[in-house]
């Protein structure tokens, strides 16, 4: 999956606008079908830290999300879209 650029650049500026850090891990190997959607149109896949520390993995039985991080994804994704629109 390779992200856009200049998707990529408009969801950091978003992010940085709020009460956000962002961290780049850099090269992951994890897999989503959204690469897909990103054949088609450019896009960029981002993720949100929704558990904490001391958490469980995402997707295990055991993962209990932090709520705020709704709220925050949405924010972000608001954010974007009125940037993108501009």
């Amino acid at each position: 999956m390779v992200n856009s650029g200049e998707q990529l650049k408009l969801v950091e500026e978003a992010a940085a606008a709020g009460h956000t850090v962002i961290v780049n891990p850099g090269p992951l190997t994890a897999s989503d079908d959204f690469a897909r959607f990103l054949e088609i149109a450019p896009g960029s896949f981002i993720g949100i830290g929704a558990g904490g520390p001391d958490a469980a993995p995402h997707h295990h039985p055991r993962f209990d999300i932090d709520e705020r991080a709704i709220a925050l994804m949405t924010e972000i994704l608001v954010r974007t879209a009125l940037r993108t629109l501009s």
